[in-house]
């Protein structure tokens, strides 16, 4: 965001003072920043800043991955049951941040179709399952299989108890090519 754009979050200052203090506990636990502040600019518009390690920046030189993930943490500190479509919440986040996106979607009431490549997604989730912080019939992967030139297959896939992927819902090519890179990798070709 640039100063003067519209403000991604809220519809006003007031607006954003409600969730802003929700919005800063998110970004502190994804260790993406400690503060954040909106002031509106006497020229017109508003100036979104964060704190990250005890620097003030404007959203703008904060980071593509601070800037993109803001809308997802909204969702999530929103805290409401409505169904929330995300769109590669991964993206410009480092690892770690796109793991701990996946424990507070799981911790929120919302619903959520998240169309991802990001393995750290997955895995948190499976890890919140195990934990018990998340049931297992509250989350499946909708796995698309190309069919050749003509159509595709949706494959769901379920989790256990244990964070596990079901094995029965397993298709054969599911991760295939994960697998081949890593036997090449590893010199098992």
């Amino acid at each position: 965001m640039r100063e003067g754009e519209e403000i991604p979050l809220a519809q006003s200052i007031g607006e954003f003072n409600q969730i802003k203090e929700h919005l800063r506990e998110a970004g502190e636990k994804l260790d993406l920043f400690s503060q954040i502040n909106l002031t509106e600019i006497p020229t017109g518009g508003y100036a979104l800043e964060v704190t990250i390690d005890n620097h003030t920046h404007s959203i703008a030189d904060a980071g593509f991955g601070v800037h993109s993930v803001l809308p997802c943490l909204k969702a999530v500190v929103e805290n409401s049951d409505s169904t929330v479509l995300m769109q590669q919440p991964e993206t410009h986040l480092h690892p770690m941040a796109q793991a701990l996106l996946s424990q507070l979607i799981a911790g929120s009431k919302g619903r959520y179709i998240i169309e991802t490549h990001a393995d750290h997604i997955i895995n948190r989730l499976s890890i919140c399952i195990r934990k018990r912080k998340m049931n297992p019939s509250d989350a499946a992967i909708f796995w698309f299989e190309k069919n050749g030139k003509s159509g595709t297959t949706i494959h769901t896939i379920g989790f256990d108890e244990a964070g596990n992927l079901r094995d029965r819902d397993v298709p054969p090519n599911y991760r295939e090519f994960f697998i081949r890179e890593r036997e090449e990798f590893l010199g098992f070709e």
